[in-house]
């Protein structure tokens, strides 16, 4: 039993040997026990259970920490520290770059589709003013309505014709009809108007209003005055009640 016990311990104290020597080689654990045959596990328990081995492996393999059983040289520790800090940094910096860049796609998309919507807004918003500032009266018309409102009057005395019946026609005249052109046939009393509706609807008020006048006779729009619906050319004729 007891020469059993002695084989042992002789095996251990060889293997204790040759894992000091390959740790004196490479001051790596790692590659100490792959050489050796040894587990770490082992290498843990020899050190705390045998002094004079971790006094002849603390020269090779001191660990900072006593009360530790890291077994890597000061050097190779630092240096691994070192390494681990640099790749936390750069593992830190990688991700903080994608959160970053995320962050630039999603400002970046939302700024496109703000600038879209503002563009599109800006559209509708000139849309409705175009249609709005059509829907204006045009003073300009209404200017040249007055005018010639003023020029029948004015031509009156030149001609021989009734001239409170020119009155009368202006007086029926609303600003979406426009008068271009007049004539008055002095042995038919009979007036004719040409010019231009803003819309058949205008041209057939005027037309109802000359009706309800009692003063006009045999009113007659021909049909291809009503053919536009808007901006409709028109020529009017009607005789003089006497």
């Amino acid at each position: 039993m007891e020469h059993k016990s002695e084989r042992v311990n002789t095996r251990i104290t060889h293997n204790k040997k040759v894992l000091l020597e390959h740790l004196k080689k490479t001051p790596i654990l790692q590659f100490a026990v792959e050489k050796s045959g040894v587990s770490r596990a082992t290498v843990y328990r020899w050190r705390s259970e045998d002094k004079a081995f971790a006094v002849a492996i603390s020269p090779i393999a001191p660990p900072e920490d006593e009360n530790s059983i890291n077994l890597l040289p000061p050097e190779v520790q630092k240096k691994y520290d070192r390494e681990r800090e640099r790749i936390f940094y750069r593992n830190l910096f990688g991700r903080s770059g994608i959160v970053v860049g995320v962050f630039l796609l999603f400002s970046i998309l939302v700024f496109t589709f703000l600038t879209f919507e503002r563009q599109r807004l800006e559209a509708r918003v000139t849309a409705i003013t175009d249609i709005t500032s059509s829907q204006k009266p045009d003073t300009q018309k209404l200017l040249l309505l007055n005018a010639q409102a003023k020029n029948i009057v004015e031509l009156a005395p030149r001609r021989k014709t009734a001239r409170d019946k020119l009155q009368v026609i202006a007086n029926l005249l609303t600003p979406t009809v426009h008068i271009t052109q007049w004539e008055f046939d002095d042995t038919k009393q009979q007036f004719i108007l040409q010019g231009e509706a803003e819309s058949r609807i205008d041209l057939l008020d005027f037309k109802s209003r000359l009706d309800a006048s009692d003063e006009f006779d045999r009113i007659t729009l021909p049909l291809d005055s009503l053919e536009l619906a808007r901006n409709s050319r028109f020529s009017i004729s009607f005789l003089v009640k006497e």
